[in-house]
């Protein structure tokens, strides 16, 4: 168990959950998370841990950056997507959404918002919030949303169907799957979860073809990532860890111990994972804190951070 972690509480009250690094902060949504528990964003140092929070009118739950603004999905309780200088945080836009505005990824030219509970996706123009479409996706429930450089690769935590869609707003093939809170492209491949109880990743070409299925020792795979040469997983299956793996074989590398500070329940829900170029770090849903964690297999060059 050579990851080693430091985590850091970023606000009060319930749960941390989206994150997104901007090349110099690291960005987490508290969606009760300020003094009087009101919902907030906090920005934080990725060296000290310290963090300044910027009050959110509405309760947000998934972030992305279009390299100038951040977007913050805004569920259930308003189905609307903010927009939100990074510069500045001051939010300079609040456009319309589907039902329950779930994920969100910015694909370098729009928006997209993965709608849970209409099964559809909101595409908007990143440089004025303009809304390009709402588009039906097929699946019931979907959660989680990977952009290939061409194409959208959406999944869901309820339902065993990948959907590839073009930026067109088409389908452009519905493929067997596992449930999968969580989506991943790392250049080369679509990397699917799974959820609570079962120990599998699957490994995904851009066909839509399954290369591989690797079985884990830990369950309920709800985050994955990739620091640029191996895989990162966070499980939630019951003992919540992140586990290493090589991409090309899918052999283990290395795990941290458990982590405290996470729910032993809603385990088929997201999580969140970001890597700042150093680091990995991920968010809990149940408490408002993030975790810093390294692999000592990476170079450290910032020595006076302590582990």
């Amino acid at each position: 168990m050579s990851i080693a972690y430091t985590q850091f509480t970023v606000g009060s009250g319930f749960g941390a959950l989206g994150l997104v690094y901007d090349g110099t902060h690291i960005w987490a949504v508290l969606p009760l998370g300020g003094s009087s528990l009101a919902p907030v964003l906090s920005k934080i140092n990725p060296l000290t841990g310290s963090y300044t929070q910027l009050s959110s009118s509405l309760a947000g739950y998934a972030l992305c950056s279009d390299g100038t603004n951040l977007w913050m999905t805004c569920g259930t309780l308003s189905n609307h997507v903010v927009k939100i200088n990074i510069s500045t945080g001051a939010i300079v836009g609040t456009y319309a959404t589907g039902n329950d505005a779930n994920d969100v990824l910015f694909d370098g030219t729009y928006i997209w918002i993965v709608n849970s509970n209409d099964g559809t996706l909101t595409q908007l123009l990143a440089s004025t919030g303009a809304l390009q479409g709402t588009f039906a996706t097929g699946l019931a429930d979907p959660s989680t949303i990977a952009f290939d450089g061409t194409n959208l690769w959406v999944a869901s935590a309820s339902t065993a169907f990948l959907v590839k869609m073009s930026t067109a707003g088409s389908v452009i093939g519905t493929f067997a799957a596992t449930t999968s809170p969580c989506i991943y492209f790392d250049g080369t491949y679509i990397w699917l979860g799974s959820s609570a109880g079962i120990g599998i990743i699957t490994k995904i070409n851009l066909s839509g073809t399954t290369v591989a299925t690797y079985t884990t020792s830990a369950t309920g795979a709800c985050a994955i990532h990739s620091d640029g040469t191996n895989l990162w997983v966070l499980f939630n299956g019951g003992t919540v860890l992140v586990a290493t793996y090589n991409p090309a074989t899918g052999a283990f590398l290395d795990t941290s111990p458990a982590l405290p500070g996470f729910p032993t329940t809603n385990l088929d829900s997201s999580q969140f994972m970001v890597w700042d170029g150093t680091y990995m770090w991920i968010s809990s849903f149940g408490d408002p804190i993030v975790t810093r964690l390294k692999s000592a297999a990476v170079a450290n060059p910032l020595g006076n951070v302590a582990y």
